[in-house]
């Protein structure tokens, strides 16, 4: 699971299928706090042809796994400006019941 902050992107599958997830900050202001709350916006299974698309803030984190037959992906990022950067980040299990789709997420650097 990772970011492209300030960027926006294009994910085309050129061959093979994909598992894609989206999330966004719960909380923007908190986005480079080292534990975060990330909504889940999309849960996706795309095949050759299909695209998947971020925004600077909208649907920018995001976890690709290639389909059984395996995956060939195009990726188009452009970035606003110079402190555009990409981070990784560990989903937390989730164990209280709340909304399935918000989940803790630890930034790993």
């Amino acid at each position: 699971l990772h970011d492209h902050l300030d960027y926006s992107g294009v994910l085309l599958v050129a061959g093979g299928s994909v598992e894609a997830r989206h999330y966004e900050f719960v909380d923007w202001a908190r986005r480079d706090e080292p534990e975060v709350e990330l909504r889940e916006t999309h849960h996706l299974r795309l095949g050759p042809g299909a695209v998947a698309t971020l925004g600077r803030r909208r649907d920018n984190l995001h976890d690709v796994v290639a389909g059984p037959e395996g995956a060939y992906l195009i990726d188009v990022f452009t970035h606003d400006h110079d402190r555009s950067r990409s981070r990784e980040f560990r989903l937390e299990p989730q164990t209280d019941g709340s909304d399935p789709r918000v989940h803790r997420a630890t930034r790993l650097d």
